[in-house]
């Protein structure tokens, strides 16, 4: 089920961004021969009125097909347009490079437009329905976890904490400052498949101080890798069975933490685009198989957990779309931006020429990407 739950994810995701073209286009009386969710061969197609609407086999994207758009898939076009029912070519007014240079903008533009506008509906709706973390050491406690066993349960909160071996305790006020603590001691140099640690802690219960609880864990399970030129866990067992609380908002927060939260996100995108070009840089992007992985273990997290990965995921497309490389939207929009300065048009033969180039590159990048994520996670 994960499948097919990332499969129509992803659907509602291509068509949302296809149907922003779509709209100003037929908004702007520019002729669409075809509006395609995803692409390679045809599984079903059915025209109304001017336009053909397809589904295509493979779920990695899909297509408005505009008069004007293209040189060589016009005139393609217009031949199957006059073998269908004799249509005569399309008027320059009806193609996209016939309107004028703001109309053929908000075309290109209103597709990673509506992305962006849905991730921050889907961010609201899972705000809404899962609520926000607490910055609060306030701990939630897995059932039947070594947490539980030693009788540390949901809504404690922990005040101090420290290894058995340690004579002191350090103090935390924040969730964060406890995942910091226990991942640091995770990642201890003679930590060991067999070996055993001991943690103590101090927790408050409904305003009360209560006496120091200790869990002790045997591993099963240890993993370091180097990564960066530093140590990473990658995988321990058993684990101590907590996690973060979270408390309800109403829908005047949820649209605050939303707006904020896509920020965030649209700043954690460029700071990966930049790790590119560093050393390692591969690590933080995924291609198709990645995105899977990651949906699967939303998806296992609930629906809501899931709809904020898909306001991730849609977030992303929005503004990948808008860089500025050829085959992507912002590369089109960058050349209408070259056109406004310069008052000259660029050769269509030469645009079309830098696209298809752009688009081997994208292909390439994605093959590259998968075979990361297939051979090497």
């Amino acid at each position: 089920m994960t499948l097919v739950y990332f499969i129509l994810g992803l659907s509602i995701l291509i068509f949302i961004h296809e149907m922003g073209h779509f709209v100003t286009a037929k908004l702007f009386h520019v002729y669409v021969y075809e509006f395609s969710l995803f692409m390679g061969p045809l599984l079903y197609q059915k025209k109304v009125g001017e336009t053909r609407y397809s589904i295509r086999a493979l779920p990695i994207g899909g297509y408005v097909s505009m008069a004007g758009e293209n040189d060589q898939q016009q005139a393609r076009n217009e031949e199957e347009l006059a073998t269908e029912d004799e249509t005569p070519p399309i008027p320059m007014e009806r193609t996209l490079n016939g309107i004028q240079p703001w109309k053929k903008f908000l075309v290109l533009f209103s597709g990673a437009a509506l992305n962006l506008v849905l991730s921050f509906v889907f961010l609201v709706i899972a705000f809404l329905g899962n609520g926000v973390v607490e910055a609060s050491s306030r701990i939630r406690v897995v059932e039947d976890s070594l947490f539980a066993q030693a009788d540390i349960r949901s809504d404690d909160v922990i005040t101090a904490l420290r290894l058995s071996s340690e004579e002191s305790f350090t103090l935390v006020e924040s969730f964060d400052e406890v995942s910091q603590y226990i991942a640091t001691i995770n990642l201890a140099s003679g930590l060991m498949v067999g070996s055993t640690q001991c943690l103590d802690l101090v927790i408050e219960r409904d305003g009360e101080t209560q006496p120091t609880k200790q869990v002790c864990r045997t591993l099963t399970e240890y993993e370091v890798e180097i990564q960066n030129e530093q140590r990473v866990l990658t995988k321990i067992a058993p684990i101590y069975g907590f996690s973060q609380t979270s408390r309800m908002v109403g829908f005047g927060e949820a649209l605050a933490i939303s707006a904020q939260t896509e920020w965030q996100m649209g700043g954690l995108i460029f700071n990966a685009l930049g790790s590119l070009f560093q050393p390692g840089g591969l690590e933080n992007v995924s291609g198709p198989v990645g995105m899977y992985e990651a949906a699967a273990d939303f998806a296992a997290a609930g629906f809501y957990s899931f709809i904020f990965y898909l306001a991730m995921i849609s977030v992303n497309l929005g503004i990948i779309n808008l860089l500025p490389f050829p085959a992507l939207d912002g590369g089109r929009l960058f050349v209408i931006a070259i056109e406004g300065i310069t008052r000259k048009k660029v050769s269509p033969k030469v645009e079309g020429f830098i696209n298809s180039i752009g688009f081997l590159v994208l292909i390439g990048f994605i093959i590259v990407i998968t075979i990361k994520d297939i051979f090497f996670a």
